[in-house]
């Protein structure tokens, strides 16, 4: 996008105080939208609290007619004007004309071979069909005809793969039409229909979750193939009609709400982004399918949806943030280690960056390459070379995702060597969310502080994976407390009492009251500021605990760049008598030294310094080894099948002895090189003094060792903010 393109030229200064930075751009495609929003309207949301939405963006009214729908073909992705410009761009532009080689030199090697309703199946005939379109070859229809037509006689049986027939399909049918006879294309609408039913059948899940998008949605695709089919019109009408209710009152809102820019508003898009079921499930389930829900919309009625859509807007921003240093993706939520972005993340991107002109969607699709040349055919499809790349270097290190409550930080773009970390603290919107408001994580050349769990769907995620013990946050014990099942998957019993947040039952659809919403509203990232030198967020996760439990927990999250981070908790609970334990998750096995808390895995090492509670309040306990690794209620909960080499067995308790109910823990951690970490740690002091009202912490470092000297001193005043000190 152009704004993009000119971040390094457009800064802002950071209201807070601090030096100015990049601006987030915004994206071409507000001009479409218009400006929503008056100077006094955005003056008046800057300062609104975090919890208060404005008004939605307003998605256009229901055309509630398949008669909108194009008559011409092809009108799924493609449009005969679009064509035409794609065959331009295939033979002009060399990343096109490779792509579309080497997905041509992989169909030619396979020209005859038998469909099979399949994974590959799934693949080999949207390209052929695309072939078909950009060739007129008739043998590439005919290939693709074949899956056509074994799906009018054979129900796929697995889910997975029957829902991605659907919109497939619908493609293949669009764009091979006119060589189908009647009869062929009477065969094909029933197979459409056939494997459609065979995905309506699975549960309507909730309008923020990914199955959803996934696999109900792919009626709209069959809706906009079959309209003014003969002897389908009167069914294609019917699914067109739900589908577009869905669409523009569901899919839509929920995507924005999420991200956290739905109110269309400058200063609310500025922090928009994400999905609040993790990296994994958004590229593969969310971003990818909503994206191609838009594109298909567009193309068959004419009607732009994509500059009311600021869930798929800001997602490739959301993805470059999330990526660590290694290329790994943050293990947000329920997302597997060592998740990268492959052939489907950059088809994705490609529509991103053409549809908002993104330059940074642009760089991120630019850099994943083809492994498998019959995935290529939705890249090629997608694909608008006139947008340019934009540096990641421009972007501002440090940005608040505001509507899942997700900070994300760095010391430096595209170095390996960069300190990365995260902290959350936001609503509840769908079932693969973890019960982790108020956690961190840092990573230095590997994770160090982790979240730990392995991704499986077991009694391993119902009583560790996805509960409050498994994350850098603060558990607090009531021995009395019940964790019920009823609220978590059949998969697997839960009843461990981690002392940790509860499970809420959130309301499923968008257009449920703001009263009905509220019970959602369990933690929120109360300040946020950023400037060259630091990133600052406090969380406010007191409601994400059992009503009564936890009176107040406030955390304090600075990230010094590039190596130094500051976790300050104030937390308050409802009984003296509840132990208060703060946690810390390593891959390996920590060492204690006093006031000290060490821990490496490979490059990397963690050094962090317990400073409060004071050395005779307090008691570290470490936690972990074989048969320990996964303890929640006082017992191991493994999982039953998968491995993950992060998924940790180790981590470290800081409890708070003293029976009270207000407690305070500081905590200073240092990210280093695992070789000179020694060497380095002795480099700092790090003090903190006064009471718990007036605290004042103070870091200064030697110099040598390749470093300057520094001195920092940071002091939490009656405002219960930190405050820098010049």
């Amino acid at each position: 996008m152009a704004s993009m393109r000119g971040a390094c030229d457009r800064v802002r200064r950071d209201r807070h105080g601090g030096a100015a930075v990049p601006t987030v751009p915004r994206p071409r495609a507000l001009a479409l939208a218009g400006r929503l929003a008056l100077t006094g309207a955005l003056l008046l949301l800057a300062a609104a609290s975090p919890g208060v939405r404005a008004d939605p963006v307003p998605v256009p009214s229901l055309l509630g007619d398949v008669g909108a729908v194009s008559r011409e073909r092809p009108r799924m992705f493609l449009t005969p004007s679009s064509l035409k410009a794609m065959k331009r761009r295939v033979r002009r532009d060399p990343v096109s004309k490779e792509l579309f080689e080497a997905l041509k030199g992989r169909a030619d090697g396979m020209l005859g071979m038998r469909p099979a309703l399949d994974n590959q199946g799934r693949h080999y005939m949207p390209s052929y069909a695309l072939l078909f379109a950009l060739t007129d070859d008739e043998r590439y229809a005919r290939m693709a005809a074949k899956w056509l037509l074994l799906m009018a006689e054979e129900t796929i049986g697995n889910a997975w793969t029957c829902l991605e027939y659907v919109p497939t399909g619908a493609f293949a049918f669009d764009v091979i039409h006119g060589v189908l006879s009647p009869e062929e294309r009477a065969a094909a609408g029933r197979g459409l229909l056939r494997q459609l039913d065979r995905v309506k059948k699975l549960w309507r899940h909730s309008d923020y979750n990914n199955h959803f998008v996934l696999e109900h949605m792919g009626q709209l695709h069959v809706a906009l193939t079959l309209a003014h089919e003969p002897g389908f019109e009167d069914v294609a009408a019917k699914l067109f009609e739900e589908a577009e209710v869905w669409l523009k009152r569901h899919v839509i809102p929920a995507a924005n709400e999420m991200a956290g820019g739905e109110s269309g508003e400058e200063a609310a898009r500025e922090e928009a982004g994400g999905q609040a079921e993790g990296f994994s499930y958004d590229l593969w389930g969310y971003a990818r399918p909503l994206g191609r829900l838009l594109a298909a919309w567009k193309s068959a009625t004419g009607e732009d949806l994509f500059a009311h859509a600021v869930g798929i807007e800001y997602d490739a921003l959301w993805n470059a943030y999330g990526r660590q240093p290694d290329g790994t993706l943050f293990r947000s939520e329920d997302c597997p280690s060592g998740l990268t972005w492959g052939q489907d993340a950059r088809s994705t991107f490609e529509l991103i960056a053409r549809e908002y002109g993104d330059g940074i969607a642009r760089t991120l699709a630019d850099g994943i390459g083809v492994r498998y040349p019959q995935v290529v055919w939705a890249i090629l499809l997608f694909r608008d070379p006139t947008v340019k790349p934009a540096r990641l270097a421009d972007l501002p290190l440090a940005r608040r995702f505001r509507g899942l409550g997700h900070v994300i930080s760095r010391s430096a773009w595209e170095d390996p060597d960069a300190v990365f970390a995260t902290f959350q603290c936001g609503p509840i919107y769908a079932g693969h969310q973890h019960l982790d408001n108020n956690a961190f994580t840092i990573f230095r050349g590997a994770p160090l502080a982790i979240e730990s769990g392995v991704n499986e769907y077991s009694a391993h995620r119902a009583n560790y994976y996805a509960r409050t013990v498994a994350h850098n946050t603060i558990t607090v014990l009531d021995p009395d407390e019940t964790f019920p099942a009823a609220v978590w998957s059949s998969q697997g019993a839960c009843g461990s009492n981690d002392g940790g947040q509860r499970r809420i039952a959130f309301p499923g659809r968008v257009t449920a009251s703001a009263a009905e919403k509220a019970v959602r509203d369990v933690g929120r990232i109360v300040h946020f500021e950023r400037t060259d030198a630091y990133c600052y967020a406090v969380g406010d996760a007191a409601r994400s605990y059992r009503p009564g439990k936890v009176q107040r927990f406030l955390r304090h999250f600075l990230h010094l760049y590039p190596d130094l981070v500051v976790v300050l908790d104030d937390v308050e609970t409802g009984r003296a008598s509840f132990e208060t334990r703060w946690l810390l998750h390593t891959v390996h096995e920590p060492e204690v030294d006093g006031d000290v808390i060490r821990a490496v895995n490979g490059p990397g090492a963690l050094t962090v310094w317990s400073l409060r509670p004071a050395a005779q309040e307090r008691e570290i306990r470490v936690v972990g080894g074989r048969g320990r690794e996964f303890v929640a209620g006082g017992e191991n909960h493994p999982p039953d099948e998968k491995t993950d080499e992060r998924a940790g067995a180790w981590r470290v308790e800081v409890i708070d002895t003293r029976k009270r109910k207000r407690h305070v823990f500081l905590h200073v951690l240092l990210a280093s090189p695992a070789g000179n970490r020694a060497a380095e740690a002795k480099r700092w002091t790090v003090t903190a003094t006064g009471s718990p009202a007036r605290l004042q912490l103070e870091m200064r470092r030697r110099a040598g060792g390749g470093g300057r000297a520094r001195a920092e001193t940071w002091t939490l005043g009656p405002n219960r903010r930190l405050r820098r000190e010049r």
